[in-house]
């Protein structure tokens, strides 16, 4: 620990001592008004406050004075979103509006809130090609986007927009340093390369952090979940000609670390397993498991290619990806010292996407029509050890499968504006997926270590033969999509609008299964959805105002149980109806120049049908899995004292998120009193002091100011005496020192 600590506060004096010699004196980075941000949310460049649909962004500058510098910090931007895994910042659950994964982790389920890069859609989320560092801005739609974005996006969808090179023969360049509690560091840097003015140039952008884990060893305090992270990425832009240019994107991601244990609840009298282990006596980061050292590694690389031509009255767009992910855990999945759950997963992905499209833009008409391709396969092995503690009477399992997914699509999209005031979007598209599920096969190991085949299980046979394999399985489902907004403009810088639109989540098979009953097929969710909204600015642009109310009717929601199936302990899918309604609403008011007060929140409801069941336990009108019923958010930004050449800002962000349960049984099937009950409500809340000079800027934060206790994510396995869930990030401070040039 000691060298490895030396090493980083090395690094770190190193990068500061560049960062304050090396850049060229500039005006300090001021943050950009919402109202001036260009959002792409219907694939062309536009202001925020023009776009007829509810959306959420922020620029790179914004993210990193507001300290949201990972993908579960987005939660701060939108209330209402959940973003939360039991693994780290790895297989992230989004949840927006109600909808999401419902406890799905499962790497053969796709989404149902679309994450896309620089227009690439990633479809294996366990090890994304999402880059958090050097952005230009993050975009948060709401609402199913089928029509411009396509299928798995019916809750809507993120999109993480990287910062590409100017041309203009300047470096352009950011260099940051952040040292905090546990020995968290974050390294990043980023500069252009012009290569020749106005028509080839570079963006260069590396990024190295790490941090120990949040969990420990209760006896010998040895932190559990320690990771190191580097990634980079390169930005290459040129103009061939003035009708004729192109992006390329390179990138690598690479996570090696240790699994975090998860926070272990026993189901029996007195918080126990079937073994007698309580976490009682310890802290509420304390725990003690029975695999260790683990291991969590996660990779991703690709490209991608951009090409616009300017070919007379259209632009021909196509967008071009190519890329290869893998995800590696050996891990403790109970939390405990009890030899319940032992877990290897190694998964290994590729995908290539391609999207063409023309543009038409015109005397007040603007169109798209395209077609889009997509490929992906998905490779995994999963070992899974239950009650390891007894011996031969234990239980050890082994699955793999291969998954091979192919989507097309065609679609198109117009806005004609009526009369100056009045503007009518319809759009259209027609998807046709094949889901073709290979290799599939489970078998029972013996109690050895290298654990030895004894029995099939998929396909079933009590005497083991290494060639059994599931027959292969193939689904062709198709859709139609689509949507249709009216807005109308009040006055200069107000809108109201209502929409209609309809959104698709391709059918999955269950890849973890481990017996042939729990081998099933679910078929496409869909969603209608109507919303009414309103957004523009009042008292001469001092305060930025947004409000939508909306409604969806929700078929076959994919949602997974990990109670007792037939008899066997093993995750099972299945497709819930169900509806979600709400009010949101998100408020910006400059009350000076040095004051900015800003809040937002949601209000919701959600309930599955009467007289549905989750594989024999009742949903009859439950609420929806991580669906709180009110969540908001407020935060100031106040400049405290400046001149000409220094300043003092003081930042504040609160966020308080209501109760909500972690299934969709809504507990009804465990014995814990967290799954009963569901998670309680609770308040976040971050500040931040940042000094700067000149180009400089040195910011002190906290982040979970109180050190709120939560648990914001549990998986249920109460059939092996235990639940497992994940802590929530308990208080974090530290120092940030940045420099632009």
């Amino acid at each position: 620990m000691g060298n490895r600590t030396f090493a980083r506060v090395s690094s770190l004096a190193i990068v500061a001592g560049l960062i304050g010699v090396s850049p060229r004196a500039m005006a300090q980075e001021s943050a950009q008004a919402t109202d001036d941000i260009i959002v792409t949310a219907q694939k062309r460049e536009e202001r925020l406050l023009d776009v007829p649909t509810a959306i959420a962004a922020l620029s790179g500058d914004q993210l990193q004075s507001r300290q949201i510098l990972m993908e579960t910090d987005l939660v701060k931007l939108v209330p209402g979103l959940q973003v939360n895994s039991n693994f780290g910042q790895t297989n992230l659950n989004y949840t927006l509006r109600g909808i999401g994964p419902a406890g799905q982790f499962a790497s053969s389920n796709a989404a149902p809130i679309g994450i896309y890069s620089d227009e690439i859609p990633q479809a294996f989320t366990a090890a994304s090609g999402v880059q958090f560092f050097d952005l230009e801005r993050v975009e948060v739609l709401k609402g199913p986007q089928g029509t411009l974005y396509g299928r798995n996006t019916t809750g809507g969808l993120v999109n993480f927009i990287s910062r590409a090179p100017q041309l203009d023969g300047e470096l352009n360049g950011r260099m940051s340093a952040l040292y905090g509690n546990r020995h968290k560091y974050a390294l990043e840097a980023a500069t252009d390369l012009t290569i020749a003015s106005d028509k080839l140039g570079a963006r260069v952008a590396v990024s190295a952090s790490g941090t120990d884990g949040y969990m420990r060893n209760a006896v010998t305090k040895e932190t559990y979940g320690d990771y190191t992270s580097i990634q980079g990425r390169v930005i290459l832009v040129g103009n061939v000609t003035d009708d004729l240019d192109f992006q390329l994107k390179l990138f690598g991601n690479r996570v090696r670390g240790e699994a975090s244990p998860g926070y272990f609840m026993g189901t029996l009298p007195g918080g126990s397993d079937l073994f007698g282990f309580t976490r009682a006596n310890f802290a509420r980061n304390e725990t003690i498991i029975d695999r260790n050292p683990t291991e969590q590694n996660t990779s991703a690389y690709g490209t991608s290619l951009r090409v616009n031509w300017d070919a007379g009255p259209f632009d021909i767009v196509s967008v071009t990806g190519v890329q290869k992910s893998a995800y590696y855990l050996d891990g403790d999945c109970d939390g405990g010292a009890s030899s319940l759950c032992l877990a290897i997963f190694d998964t290994k992905a590729r995908q290539f996407t391609q999207d063409l499209r023309l543009a038409y833009a015109n005397d007040g008409v603007n169109l798209i029509a395209g077609a889009f391709y997509a490929q992906d396969t998905i490779r995994q092995s999963q070992i899974l050890s239950f009650l390891g503690q007894l011996g031969p009477l234990g239980l050890k399992l082994h699955n793999y499968f291969t998954q091979k997914r192919e989507s097309f699509a065609v679609y198109a999209d117009g806005a004609f504006d009526v009369t100056p005031e009045l503007t009518v979007t319809a759009g259209v598209r027609y998807t046709w997926d094949t889901v073709r599920l290979t290799d599939t096969y489970a078998v029972a190991l013996d109690a050895y270590p290298n654990g030895n085949p004894v029995a099939n299980l998929i396909p079933f046979s009590l005497v083991f033969d290494p060639n059994l394999r599931y027959p292969d399985q193939k689904r062709s489902p198709s859709a139609l999509t689509g949507r249709l907004v009216v807005d109308y403009k009040i006055s200069d810088g107000v809108m109201i609008y209502g929409s209609y639109s309809r959104g698709y989540r391709q059918g999955a098979f269950n890849g973890q299964a481990v017996t042939e009953a729990s081998l099933t097929y679910v078929d496409p969710e869909k969603v209608h959805a109507f919303e009414l909204g309103l957004k523009g600015q009042f008292f001469d642009r001092a305060l930025t105002a947004t409000a939508d109310l909306f409604y969806l009717d929700i078929t076959n929601q994919h949602v997974t149980s990990q109670i007792n199936v037939n008899g066997t302990i093993a995750p099972s899918i299945a497709g819930l109806n169900g509806y979600s309604r709400g009010l949101e609403f998100d408020l910006s008011w400059k009350v000076t120049d040095r004051l900015t007060l800003r809040g937002g929140g949601s209000v919701l409801k959600t309930r599955y049908d009467d007289g549905q069941t989750v594989v024999g336990v009742s949903a009859d009108g439950n609420r929806f899995p991580y669906a709180p019923k009110f969540a908001t958010q407020v935060g100031a930004d106040w400049k405290v004292w400046t001149n000409d050449k220094a300043s003092v800002t003081f930042s504040t962000d609160w966020n308080y998120t209501g109760g909500y349960f972690y299934n969709p049984e809504n507990g009804k099937a465990s014995n814990n009193r967290f799954l009963n009950r569901g998670s309680p409500s609770y308040w976040l809340g971050n500040a931040r002091v940042t000094v700067g000079f000149g180009s400089i800027q040195l910011s002190a934060w906290v982040e979970n100011l109180t050190d709120q206790f939560y648990i914001p994510i549990i998986q249920d396995a109460s059939g092996l005496t235990f639940n497992y869930g994940a802590l929530g990030m308990p208080r974090s401070y530290g120092v940030t020192l940045k420099t632009s040039f």
